[in-house]
């Protein structure tokens, strides 16, 4: 998926020393984007690039999370993913503790809120970004019609969807220049090493643990690690690639701002059957379309 028009770069982007990674201009695909997530990059002003506050690019409506919520989610996501990164095996009570919290957020909150931005949490990407992508997928979830049993195993294995770039090399992890081949292999790697993590440590049912092991198949058969089309791929992964792209086009980032969630929308529907299940996605706009919906119903 290439990122176009007003989401061409706008400035050069440097690492920490200066050298020059991406030229202004340029596009960045969505594998690229998600990357560059994860690792410290810096649009040069005076010498050695600052790190640049990040920059609303509009008003978010208020949170449906409460911050002392959001806190515990973040700090719950912070020690089990540091701790995955430093060699340290998975608990499933601190895993399951996390994934309940967001799970009992969403449900109890589902026909309160008016936009998905409502239900995301906000902090250092490697963080927000799994609690956000568990907290998105549940809300899907609810739209197609999953019981509790699912959606607490949805809940889990989408929190845990990147759990294997814990374990690519530090080196490979944190380059932000674009990565040789070889190194490009060892990266999309992550989804076998995370499928394999969970299952050893968690032993969690292969259904959950897939969620990891396929999130990054796209629905025409052009992803990895297997290339699986269609319903092939898991079913609770084919819900966690939609929440997976939407919060990482969605946030504010050193290098990029956050886009308006219209934005990004259109440009997850400019692939639509190419990578994501047709009738997931319609769901996903569907949902996004009536919380629209109850914004002006209710004057908001």
């Amino acid at each position: 998926m290439e990122l176009v028009g007003k989401s061409a770069l706008e400035f050069d982007l440097y690492d920490g020393k200066g050298k020059l990674l991406y030229k202004k201009g340029e596009t960045l695909s969505a594998d690229t984007l998600l990357k560059l997530n994860y690792i410290n990059i810096y649009r040069k002003t005076e010498g050695v690039a600052p790190k640049p506050k990040p920059v609303e690019v509009y008003s978010r409506p208020k949170p449906l999370i409460a911050e002392k919520t959001g806190n515990l989610l973040i700090k719950g996501s912070r020690g089990i993913f540091d701790g995955t990164f430093n060699g340290e095996a998975l608990k499933y009570n601190e895993c399951a503790e996390v994934s309940g919290i967001i799970l009992n957020e969403v449900t109890e909150k589902y026909e309160k809120f008016h936009s998905v931005e409502q239900l995301r949490v906000f902090d250092e990407y490697t963080y927000s970004h799994n609690v956000n992508v568990s907290s998105i997928s549940v809300l899907l979830g609810i739209k197609l019609g999953l019981k509790e049993p699912e959606l607490e195993e949805l809940a889990i294995g989408s929190f845990l969807h990147d759990i294997g770039k814990m374990k690519v090399p530090r080196e490979i992890l944190n380059k932000p220049a674009k990565l040789e081949k070889q190194e490009m292999v060892i990266m999309r790697s992550h989804t076998f090493l995370g499928y394999k993590h969970i299952k050893g440590t968690l032993d969690l049912p292969d259904r959950i643990a897939r969620i990891a092991l396929d999130h990054q198949e796209k629905f025409n058969g052009k992803g990895y690690p297997n290339g699986l089309t269609g319903e092939d791929i898991n079913f609770y992964a084919r819900i966690t690639s939609i929440a997976d792209v939407y919060d990482a086009l969605v946030s504010t980032r050193v290098y990029k701002k956050g886009m308006h969630p219209h934005d990004a929308i259109g440009i997850i529907l400019s692939e639509e059957n190419a990578s994501f299940s047709p009738e997931f996605l319609d769901k996903f706009i569907r949902l996004t379309q009536e919380s629209e919906t109850r914004d002006e119903e209710e004057g908001l």
